[in-house]
């Protein structure tokens, strides 16, 4: 016959502390790679998730890819803007400084901005070619160094007017657009925004753009040129659910 071995209860009540005192710690520790994978507001950046990839195991500690994460854009103060934060409306556009198709597209937002005056926001994503040498990807560093000085859109309007940008160029329209030189040169040769720039090309890739001008009207995909009347209808849409 076997004996009933006997549990001490100061052992017992040292194991339930022991007990209640790690589960906590798990939790916090296995956790932090969920919210970093799932964040609903991290740093001001806002992002629209792909719902069916959210776990709620505290347990799990892969993190997902972002591929399998995103179902929109993300949208981060860091990316240069028009407009207000709190527009109903959210245009953002994937797009390539040597794009001749992305200068047309991005003519006819910047009308419609003018025609929703006040209820629109446009936000800027780079998606150059992924040479760090050819002219496109320099533009793409150029116009983030031209942000630094807040006059993205000036510079941008001024590229958009330029065809076959050379180094040079680069540099010409900088002053043009009354940005201060020496930090501008400095920012350039440094690379000093790559990081951000290769994000939105890391971005794009997640969600599987295969090419410019790509826009989204709040989580709306819309691939090549969109012409005025059909961004007004989805524009129009979204502004009559808002109210």
């Amino acid at each position: 016959m076997f004996k009933k071995i006997k549990f001490p209860t100061f052992l017992f009540v040292l194991a339930s502390f022991t007990v209640l005192v790690l589960l906590p710690l798990l939790y916090l520790v296995f956790s932090v790679p969920l919210r970093s994978a799932f964040p609903a507001e991290s740093g001001g950046d806002k992002y629209y998730l792909n719902k069916e990839a959210e776990v709620a195991d505290p347990l799990i500690t892969t993190v997902p890819q972002l591929k399998n994460i995103l179902k929109g854009p993300i949208l981060s103060p860091n990316d240069p803007s028009l407009g207000s934060a709190n527009a109903p409306v959210t245009i953002i556009a994937f797009s390539d400084f040597q794009c001749g198709y992305c200068r047309k597209q991005e003519a006819v937002i910047k009308d419609i901005l003018k025609e929703y005056d006040g209820r629109i926001r446009l936000v800027w994503k780079d998606y150059p070619e992924k040479d760090q040498g050819s002219a496109s990807f320099r533009a793409s560093l150029a116009g983030r160094c031209a942000n630094e000085q807040k006059k993205f859109w000036a510079y941008h309007d001024l590229i958009f007017q330029n065809d076959g940008l050379a180094g040079s160029d680069l540099i010409r329209l900088a002053g043009e657009a009354g940005i201060e030189l020496p930090s501008f040169r400095q920012c350039l040769a440094e690379k000093k925004y790559l990081d951000r720039i290769k994000s939105n090309m890391e971005e794009a890739d997640a969600l599987k753009i295969k090419g410019v001008p790509f826009i989204y009207i709040n989580d709306k995909e819309l691939m090549g040129e969109v012409s005025a009347d059909e961004l007004r209808k989805i524009i129009n849409g979204f502004l009559e659910s808002s109210q």
